[in-house]
């Protein structure tokens, strides 16, 4: 199709990987449909939920903590739009507009075209990243976690 971005985040072994997908989901919500693939489709799912219900209590806290009417008008969208997010086990089907999927390193051939981004959590083969920027809308992020032992 057309250009995609690739982001490359590098994450310490001893560090799990959720809190960082969850902040950096966070804000690309709104530009649609996204994919994780990992190899533990459930327990990264169940992860994932936990850690995005902490990021709504935060952004709760700082509602209740704010004075700003704006502040709190803009805060009140954003919690509303993170309570209705759809996070799913497999494939999105036809129609979707919104939502995370969590889906298997088998499943990749299938992802769909409406895919805004795209977290890859496994090591995959580099075909199969060609693959997936194949078949993912222009202006897509194709994001790769690399695991490293960070020393510091």
């Amino acid at each position: 199709m057309g250009k995609i971005f690739i982001e490359t985040r590098v994450i310490d072994q001893a560090t799990p990987v959720t809190p960082d997908l969850a902040r950096h989901f966070l804000l690309r919500e709104r530009e649609g449909i996204a994919v994780v693939i990992t190899g533990n489709v459930s327990g990264m799912m169940a992860a994932f939920a936990k850690r995005w219900k902490r990021l709504v209590i935060a952004m709760r806290v700082e509602r209740a903590a704010t004075l700003s009417a704006e502040r709190i008008q803009t805060l009140n969208q954003q919690i509303r739009s993170m309570e209705r997010l759809r996070i799913l086990k497999g494939l999105p089907p036809e129609g979707t507009i919104a939502g995370i999927y969590f889906i298997s390193p088998k499943q990749v051939a299938e992802v769909s075209a409406l895919c805004a981004t795209v977290y890859v959590l496994e090591e995959i083969k580099t075909d199969v990243t060609a693959q997936l920027s194949q078949c993912m809308p222009p202006g897509s992020l194709l994001v790769e976690y690399k695991r490293e032992t960070i020393v510091g």
